[in-house]
């Protein structure tokens, strides 16, 4: 009879302590579980950054487009002032004609 006690005795106290490290690998996974939320999160902030840096880029290519745009602009206005100067120079040649012209009439009579 005392034996008996003892085994079940001893039985509970074997089954208490599977029990516990039962509950100890528990509390292992969870907290390997709240690491893998951790690093979850951690990786869809690192999604955001990348997303922002991309966007970054592209704001940054159309600002070089803008520039280039710019730039076209400022060389198509000197192309107008470059002709407009030209066709003042062409009516300039134009009265120079005329008063060689002249000068050449006055000199022949």
């Amino acid at each position: 009879m005392l034996h008996d006690l003892l085994r079940e005795l001893f039985d509970i106290n074997q089954a208490q302590m599977v029990l516990g490290q039962r509950n100890q690998a528990q509390m292992v996974l969870g907290h390997r579980n709240q690491a893998q939320m951790v690093l979850g999160q951690r990786n869809q902030a690192q999604m955001v950054l990348d997303q922002r840096n991309q966007a970054q880029m592209v704001l940054d290519q159309r600002n070089q487009a803008q520039m280039v745009l710019d730039q076209r602009n400022q060389a198509q206005i000197v192309l107008g002032l470059r002709n407009q100067a030209q066709m003042v120079l062409g009516k300039r040649n134009q009265a120079q004609m005329v008063l060689d012209q002249r000068n050449d009439a006055l000199s022949v009579s």
